[in-house]
């Protein structure tokens, strides 16, 4: 008698999904982080993972390193509005600091692009991560804005914290170069969920196993 799988699939169909997820793994750094996540999903939620995580692709070259303060300073992007051409107000109701703790002087952040139709939460998901391994100070986005605009002809979104880490809560800024000059900046929640095609948009996040590194950098 045939022995039974325990996953409500055949064994073939295993095979053919065990094969699947290594040939995404080799494909795509960001699958294989976030597998580690889901090893309890079932039959149904794993074939969902499989095809979920090829949205997003590392652009060539998509890693910067940013300077921090090195201490509890805290720079927000409203008391930085003046820099912008396009400035949403919203931005004001996170302009008080916050204790956030000592840092690196520097940390590395990842751009990637959307390789297929996504939204920004789907985006956000496939990194399978906490998203307070994720996300920027409002002063390294403000580094990344003042010193690498050729990132940002395409509109990209960059995922920030208010609050303390035990009850902190996630915001995106949405930052686009305009062809004409100047820079656009937009508080977008993470429950937004406009659909986007392929290239369409970019998100910045901190790497988080990255190590870091006190190169001096922008001299």
């Amino acid at each position: 008698m045939e022995k039974e799988t325990n996953i409500g699939g055949s064994a073939n169909s295993l095979g053919k999904i065990i094969k699947d997820i290594r040939q995404k793994a080799k494909a795509n750094s960001l699958f294989i982080s976030g597998l580690k996540i889901f090893v309890n999903f079932g039959w149904e939620q794993l074939k969902r993972f499989v095809r979920s995580k090829q949205i997003l692709r590392l652009i060539p070259d998509g890693y910067i390193y940013l300077n921090t303060t090195g201490t509890e300073e805290f720079e927000s992007i409203w008391d930085s509005r003046d820099e912008f051409k396009y400035f949403d107000e919203k931005f004001a109701s996170h302009a008080k600091a916050y204790t956030r703790g000592l840092r690196p002087k520097s940390v590395k952040a990842n751009i990637y692009e959307l390789a297929t139709h996504g939204t920004l939460s789907s985006m956000i998901g496939s990194f399978g991560e906490d998203l307070l391994l994720l996300s920027l100070t409002q002063h390294e986005i403000l580094e990344f804005i003042r010193h690498r605009k050729e990132y940002l002809t395409t509109a990209t979104f960059f995922l920030f914290k208010s609050g303390h880490d035990s009850d902190a809560n996630f915001h995106v800024a949405q930052v686009m170069a305009h062809k004409e000059g100047g820079i656009s900046i937009d508080l977008v929640g993470l429950a937004f969920e406009c659909g986007f095609l392929p290239k369409e948009r970019r998100i910045v996040v901190r790497q988080p196993e990255a190590r870091d590194t006190d190169v001096e950098l922008f001299s």
